[in-house]
């Protein structure tokens, strides 16, 4: 998982995986709870916008 540095939040984003043109973005929990997470899966049209997607969230949450 890409993942870098970011604050506690409820719901932040922490990070993604890629498999192909599937993207899966992880969010730490929405309640505040340490042990568990959140993880949207998006089904892309191709690799190459599941990249750029999850760049994009990347310089959005200002990880980049």
């Amino acid at each position: 998982m890409a993942q870098t540095e970011t604050t506690n939040h409820k719901g932040a984003y922490r990070g993604y995986m890629l498999y192909g043109s599937v993207l899966e973005l992880w969010f730490s929990s929405p309640t505040g709870d340490e042990t568990d997470s959140v993880r949207l899966t998006m089904q892309c049209a191709s690799e190459e916008q599941a990249q750029e997607i999850a760049a994009m969230h990347q310089r959005m949450w200002g990880l980049n």
